[in-house]
């Protein structure tokens, strides 16, 4: 009974827990205009340039069409801020 009720009570706490925030390492414009990261030269663009949301969509847009599927996964940071 005794492990029972510490089985439940790590239970808990691990689900209370898993609700919490880290903390992250600030970005900001000159992080945007800084060096991409490594192998990954087109992935950062801001969402407010059209030219460059483009040339990002350009190579998905050509294999959606040729593949007839279209895979997408959003991160997001969220919060007030976005991410």
């Amino acid at each position: 009974m005794r492990s029972s009720r510490l089985l439940i009570l790590l239970c808990l706490a691990s689900a209370l827990t898993a609700f919490g925030s880290l903390s992250r390492d600030t970005f900001d414009a000159s992080d945007l205009a800084g060096p991409p990261p490594q192998g990954l030269a087109d992935i950062r663009f801001n969402a407010t340039d059209s030219d460059a949301a483009i040339r990002f969509a350009a190579p998905a847009r050509g294999r959606a069409l040729k593949q007839r599927t279209f895979d997408v996964l959003a991160l997001s940071g969220g919060g007030s801020n976005g991410a």
